[in-house]
């Protein structure tokens, strides 16, 4: 009996059978793959693992870029404020560099740092 489509051809049947069964044993693999819930946790979990790493990554090289900036900003901040003291007409203990404007500054950086920080974990 043949079928409509069948090679009537041995070698070229022995062919198409051989074809027929590597789709069906990839077919069959795939579907084995769809039902292996481990193997597929497994590679869900690994892919948000990698997510995650490269947002943290990311989140850590902005806050390093905001805090150089905020360093810049408050040593500008202070040095302006020395200058500031050095030319008024002040006693000379005056006129010493201000532990307190530095301490400001620092305490300035670090609420950007604060600040940012709570951004993006909301």
């Amino acid at each position: 009996m043949r079928t409509r489509g069948t090679p009537e051809d041995p070698d070229r049947l022995r062919e198409e059978i051989a074809r027929t069964r590597s789709d069906l044993a990839e077919t069959a693999g795939r579907l084995a793959a769809r039902t292996d819930v481990k193997s597929r946790a497994k590679q869900t979990a690994g892919d948000a693992r990698q997510r995650v790493a490269m947002v943290a990554g990311d989140a850590r090289q902005r806050v390093v870029v905001v805090t150089d900036g905020a360093k810049r900003h408050a040593t500008a901040a202070a040095t302006s404020v020395c200058d500031t003291v050095r030319d008024t007409h002040l006693p000379a203990r005056a006129r010493r560099p201000l532990p307190w404007a530095v301490i400001g500054a620092v305490v300035a950086a670090a609420g950007v740092v604060v600040y940012v920080m709570g951004g993006r974990r909301g």
